[in-house]
């Protein structure tokens, strides 16, 4: 558990009332980016969780910062979870002996988190997904990066500004599915050009991406490469290109760094998507809270990416 969580769960039992039973909905809440309210004083402990199945990197950091700001109000006890720093199994076991108590979850994890979410929502605790959607599980919702819109939108860019050839995607994201749900976008926005062929080489790690930047190189007819994620940008920027290919290339790239929109402006990149991941995280802290005060919200929240061009 991290200091800022043990803080927060100090400073609840500090300051609120013994925990007692509070009246709950089931129905997902408006999100929106402004500041919840704090809940008044004679208001119980709330105390919640978020398990991000993942190694923790900069993208979930960045998720668990925008969380603990969302939720950094009084009355709230956080716990947020990171496989890892504890097993899967050690965190599903801690989740399972705390379900009388939660009053709300959110998973970052793939489809084997399934059967957790249904047997919280049988024992009366919302659980939401974050980043990426479990549809077959009995989950609330979902906040989520809309990857398959980014997708469509870059090879809608890509059929528009070339005329034939291959086009390469490179990508490699922390998201589960993202890459699959990118990359079906990608080529329902190519179809507008029947004369572009897409191909998909999915990174394993950074010596893979640098390995996959000079055989993307070497293909005949390659026209554009695509670059998803920010191993793949990086494997990209320290891939040596001949001056007369660079000219025959577009170049685009998605990433969930913000410093990396100095690609666009330095025209390393033609076309470029940054997502927020502090912002999905506050979203869906806000969710949280919502669902923990029965607060109507929706049953899907997708976050912004801006678009550079």
């Amino acid at each position: 558990m991290s200091k800022k969580n043990l803080k927060q769960r100090d400073r609840s039992r500090n300051h609120a009332l013994p925990l007692a039973g509070i009246a709950l909905a089931f129905v997902l809440g408006g999100c929106d980016t402004m500041q919840p309210s704090k809940p008044e004083r004679s208001q119980t402990v709330v105390p919640l969780a978020v398990w991000i199945d993942a190694e923790k990197n900069d993208f979930w950091r960045e998720v668990s910062k925008g969380v603990e700001r969302a939720l950094d109000a009084e009355g709230i006890q956080l716990e947020i979870l990171v496989t890892g720093e504890q097993t899967k199994e050690e965190i599903t076991h801690w989740l399972q002996q705390h379900k009388e108590d939660l009053r709300g979850v959110g998973i970052a994890s793939d489809d084997s988190a399934a059967p957790l979410i249904d047997e919280l929502m049988s024992e009366g605790v919302p659980a939401f997904c974050i980043g990426y959607d479990v549809p077959g599980s009995k989950r609330v919702g979902a906040a989520a990066t809309y990857y398959y819109e980014c997708g469509r939108k870059a090879g809608n860019d890509f059929a528009s500004t070339i005329v034939a050839g291959v086009v390469t995607v490179i990508s490699e994201h922390p998201v589960h599915r993202a890459q699959n749900e990118f990359w079906e976008g990608f080529r329902h926005g190519l179809l507008k050009n029947k004369r572009l062929r897409a191909q998909w080489l999915p990174v394993s790690g950074r010596s893979d991406a640098r390995t996959l930047c000079q055989r993307a190189l070497t293909m005949k007819n390659l026209r554009g490469v695509f670059l998803l994620g920010a191993e793949p940008l990086d494997a990209w920027l320290e891939t040596p290109v001949r001056s007369e290919q660079r000219l025959r290339l577009r170049v685009g790239g998605f990433s969930y760094r913000q410093e990396d929109r100095r690609l666009r402006l330095e025209q390393k990149v033609d076309w470029l998507a940054l997502e927020n991941p502090e912002d999905l995280g506050f979203r869906a802290g806000r969710l949280l809270y919502d669902l923990a005060y029965g607060r109507r919200a929706k049953s899907q929240v997708f976050i912004p990416f801006e678009t550079l061009k």
